[in-house]
């Protein structure tokens, strides 16, 4: 018994011993562990006069021997510190610093007078986000030397993240955003959808109508990678029953939209300014609308809704409509022409203006009408083939052209299907049209700018018809060769950088109003005689301004008076 009483004691004494000497070795020599770094929570700051901050010191190893920190002030007349609370005490700049173990961090702090702000506005009140979109909410705070910072925050969290002002959507709902400036603050909400479009509660709080796409308009989503748009079923587990007035109007890259079966109200402004896009496509069960190669019809397709402005090619008019809604095609400029069947028998007021790049077009047998200003600005409408009753000229002006100035730009009538077209285009891009009596050239699809145009088309000479070169904002000088015997009205119009035109002398007639750029060089292959005899419209060079005619006898200004050399 005694003799394990003894072993006992004898083992407790030694684990005392060796834990004393273990503490001792680590306290007085070879196992201390020395402090590596010392970081603050801020290395600069901003400080009012009398005001207190904390700043803390992250030392490490964690085990490190001696982790005791002190601070000290480089200028305690400007801002003092004990144990990390930083003081305020008068204008100017200091350094705080922590040491630990001889390993430092510095943190340097302003001191000044604190100009408090007396309020605060968010400049924008609503934002709507696509999912994964970014804005800014810009603010303004008064007065406008204000010292204190703006402090951000979104209720509830998970809809948005808001940085210093920059806000970006994570997921689909509404959230508030507040900016707080000492003890003034405002708000503003922020709305992500889907598909970037802000659904508004309708008076019956059953249903939705897709409203302004302020989405693109308040964000910084790169808008030419919108390009598709698909109006949501329902919001908010309520159908979507409308779309409302400019709903897409900022999408300006937009090329399709799709409806769903619940919408069956459509404002057809709703797709103003979107010139780019091609197709509208709706949901087979809509009771209301169906859509043909992107075209909105009525349910029964004897009426159009709207035709998408970038609609392109060749249009084929739907077998049950009788007429051509008013203005049903108008300023669709990619439209290249239109099929008709032999049951339309109306066309609509403007149907066609400004459709510029039909080229040739069919009024078949049973057509009685044709709507005022129907075919006005088609000035590429060359070739018409009036299988009707009605008596289609070419030519005239806007005053006194019938039939909806169907003829106004027409080279061109052909009186049954089989009579070949006149349209020709070479390889150097220009578009000839021949007729029975004359050959034209009525286009030009290159990109020189400075053309030097063909001496003859197949051997024959020609006339520039009218609007040939038109608003070709490219072109600087053009040269006009020989064979070449009239310019038609407007040919080279609103051509604003053209500043120099060479013209053959056998050139002895114009147009009405062929240029309308000032400060021109006109270069004439003859004598002033020669220019004085051309058959000129009265209206040949209105809106010009000024103009220098170089002839091979001198150099004469608009009025023909001579310029000295």
């Amino acid at each position: 018994m005694k003799k394990k009483l003894l072993i006992s004691l004898l083992l407790f004494v030694c684990v005392v011993a060796c834990a004393f000497g273990l503490a001792a070795c680590k306290t007085f020599g070879g196992f201390d562990v020395h402090v590596k770094s010392v970081t603050l929570n801020k290395t600069e700051l901003t400080l009012g006069i009398g005001y207190e901050t904390t700043l803390t010191a992250t030392v490490l190893p964690d085990e490190a021997t001696d982790k005791t920190v002190t601070w000290t002030s480089e200028d305690s007349d400007i801002a003092t510190v004990e144990s990390g609370r930083i003081t305020g005490v008068s204008e100017g700049t200091t350094n705080i610093t922590a040491t630990a173990d001889g390993v430092s961090a510095t943190c340097t702090v302003t001191v000044k007078k604190l100009v408090p702000a007396q309020w605060i506005n968010i400049v924008e009140r609503s934002f709507v986000l696509w999912k994964g979109g970014e804005t800014t909410a810009e603010t303004t705070v008064y007065p406008e030397n204000y010292t204190s910072e703006i402090v951000w925050s979104v209720a509830p969290e998970g809809i948005v993240t808001i940085n210093n002002g920059k806000i970006t959507a994570l997921s689909i709902g509404k959230a508030t955003v507040t900016a707080t400036i000492d003890d003034k603050s405002d708000t503003c909400t922020v709305e992500v959808t889907e598909d970037g479009i802000i659904y508004q509660l309708n008076e019956d709080g059953g249903s939705y109508t897709a409203m302004n796409n302020f989405a693109a308009m308040s964000s910084d989503i790169d808008e030419s990678e919108i390009t598709e748009i698909k109006v949501a079923s329902e919001y908010n587990g309520k159908p979507v029953t409308s779309i409302g007035r400019y709903a897409f109007q900022a999408l300006i890259s937009l090329k399709s939209i799709s409806i769903p079966a619940s919408v069956t109200t459509i404002d057809t402004s709703s797709i103003a300014y979107c010139n780019n896009l091609e197709r509208i496509d709706v949901a087979e069960d809509n009771p209301e609308f169906t859509s043909v190669d992107g075209i909105v019809y009525n349910k029964s397709v004897t009426e159009n809704v709207f035709v998408p402005y970038g609609i392109k090619g060749v249009v084929t008019i739907p077998e049950t409509m009788t007429k051509i809604s008013d203005y049903m095609f108008n300023n669709r400029k990619e439209i290249t022409g239109v099929k008709m069947h032999d049951g339309v028998t109306a066309i609509g007021e403007s149907a066609f203006w400004g459709c510029e790049r039909i080229h040739s077009i069919t009024i078949p047998e049973n057509m009685t009408e044709i709507g005022s200003d129907a075919f006005r600005g088609c000035t590429k409408l060359w070739e018409i083939y009036n299988l009707s009753d009605l008596n289609i000229v070419t030519g005239g002006d806007v005053w006194t052209a019938t039939y909806g100035h169907i003829g106004l730009y027409a080279l061109n009538i052909l009186y049954t299907k089989n009579e070949p077209s006149g349209i020709h285009v070479t390889d150097g891009g220009y578009t000839f049209y021949t007729t029975r009596d004359d050959v034209y050239l009525v286009d030009y699809a290159g990109e020189e700018a400075e053309p030097v145009l063909p001496e003859s088309y197949n051997g024959s000479a020609y006339k520039i018809a009218k609007y040939a070169f038109y608003d070709f904002d490219f072109l600087t000088s053009v040269t006009i060769p020989n064979n070449i015997t009239a310019i038609g009205e407007s040919a080279f119009s609103s051509c604003g950088k053209l500043v120099s035109v060479t013209i053959s002398s056998s050139v002895i007639e114009f147009g009405a109003e062929i240029f309308t750029q000032s400060d021109m060089d006109i270069t004439y292959k003859g004598t002033k005689e020669q220019w004085d005899a051309i058959t000129k419209d009265r209206k040949w060079n209105s809106y010009m301004g000024a103009y220098t005619i170089h002839c091979t006898d001198g150099k004469f200004d608009k009025d023909g008076n001579r310029i000295a050399e």
